[in-house]
C-alpha cells in the first residue's frame, strides 16, 4: 500500500484510547474541511453538522483564526457543552 508508513505513530502508554481516538480520522477530516475552505484570520464560517467531525472543524477553524463560527445543532442531542469547549460562536 503506497504511503502506508506516513500516518501511523506509536501512542505513548500513558495516553488512553479516549485521548487519542480522534487523531486518526475525525480530526484530519475536520482539518481538511477547514483547509479546503481556505479559512484564515477574520473569516466568518458556517459549519453544517455538529457531530464529531463538525466539532473538529469548529476547533480547527478557531485555530486558523476565524472570527465567528456558526454551526448547526441537533435538537435531539445536547451539544451545548461540546460547542463551548471547541469555541463555536453558536
Amino acid at each position: 500500500m503506497p504511503k502506508a508508513d506516513v500516518g501511523p505513530l506509536k501512542v505513548p502508554p500513558e495516553l488512553g484510547v479516549e485521548q487519542v481516538l480522534f487523531l486518526s480520522d475525525i480530526l484530519p477530516t475536520g482539518f481538511m474541511a477547514v483547509v479546503n475552505a481556505e479559512i484564515e484570520d477574520g473569516s466568518i464560517v458556517a459549519i453544517f453538522g455538529a457531530g464529531p467531525v463538525g466539532l473538529m472543524a469548529v476547533a480547527c477553524a478557531r485555530l486558523k483564526g476565524a472570527k465567528a463560527i456558526y454551526s448547526s445543532i441537533s435538537l435531539s442531542i445536547d451539544w451545548t457543552s461540546r460547542h463551548a469547549r471547541t469555541g463555536s460562536s453558536r
